[in-house]
């Protein structure tokens, strides 16, 4: 069955929890700040060891639209980077913005939501501008944190080039230098050739983000197939106490959190320091804990036709 991280906890913190009159108890009400704490820990660490051991069971598909170029309206202060946008509008964060058809610069969304910064001053005089943007960059529009790429990342089938760094991508947009200043350059638009799976700590939220950059820009809309590897949460030891329909839960695969996430959690918090394990139980923690590895390194979607090999147009 599936456990939430209030039941999770409770398993765990009952191996040190002697209160109950027949045994263990693993009554959270019983445990120290320190003790939820660390329980919360050891959850994190092993949510974010699973998805080492076997990314392709943590990935999901999202539909993904890099739209077509569009044009606009901003407000801009000369040697700021502070915008107020018109009638341009933004899809997410990171997106390529050419104000009044100079320089290229970048938008990224402020503290405040739907609020946007530009990455660099604007060098022009302040004014309203016309402006054109390019959805060359993509965050997940549901929140959602992706922490990498698992195989080819597709446009029309087309596999995509990806890339390890900006200095990479930068290969890919062949920019056309307007001259005087060496940095002064416009990006190109075309056909997507190139993506960079970047992470990005942005200033604003203070968060990391995982976006998804595209080289050239589109000049049209493009369609992009990716699988994404989900990021895995971290665990609080507010989490801990949520029940009902506030509890937090776990994508484990095939709902197998005793299984498989249970004795990874063990193996993590028997090290923790409010925790000291008999000798036995390490060597049954242990023995549980490299069980669960195996099997969630073998485990995968579909177990029938196992030698069966399909070909395009038939079997």
């Amino acid at each position: 069955m599936s456990l939430n991280a209030n039941e999770l906890a409770g398993l765990v913190y009952s191996y040190i929890d002697q209160t109950g009159t027949a045994g263990p108890s693993g009554d959270l009400t019983h445990a120290t700040d320190a003790e939820k704490t660390f329980i919360a820990l050891a959850i994190t660490q092993a949510l974010q060891e699973a998805r080492k051991l076997n990314p392709g069971l943590f990935v999901q598909r999202p539909g993904i639209v890099l739209r077509a170029p569009r044009a606009g309206t901003l407000t801009v202060t000369q040697y700021d980077t502070a915008v107020t946008l018109g009638t341009l509008t933004v899809p997410n964060d990171g997106c390529t913005v050419r104000i009044g058809g100079g320089l290229d610069n970048e938008l990224n969304e402020t503290s405040t939501p739907d609020t946007y910064a530009l990455a660099r001053p604007y060098e022009g005089a302040t004014s309203t501008v016309n402006a054109t943007l390019w959805h060359d960059c993509w965050v997940a529009a549901d929140g959602t944190n992706y922490e990498a790429v698992l195989g080819d990342v597709r446009v029309g089938g087309r596999p995509l080039d990806v890339v390890n760094s900006m200095d990479d991508l930068d290969r890919y947009r062949l920019f056309r230098d307007l001259g005087v200043v060496s940095v002064a350059r416009v990006k190109p638009a075309g056909i997507v050739q190139a993506v960079l799976c970047e992470q990005w700590a942005s200033p604003f939220t203070k968060k990391i983000q995982t976006r998804l950059r595209f080289a050239p820009m589109p000049d049209a809309q493009t369609i992009v197939q990716a699988s994404l590897i989900i990021a895995a949460p971290k665990i609080t030891a507010d989490d801990l106490a949520a029940t009902g329909d506030d509890a937090v839960t776990f994508q484990i695969p095939q709902q197998l959190d005793e299984t498989l996430l249970f004795p990874l959690v063990m193996n993590k918090f028997r090290i923790m320091p409010v925790f000291r394990p008999e000798p036995d139980l390490t060597v049954s923690i242990k023995e549980q804990y490299a069980t669960a590895v195996n099997d969630l390194k073998l485990l995968r979607g579909h177990y029938a036709a196992e030698n069966r090999i399909v070909t395009p147009g038939g079997l």
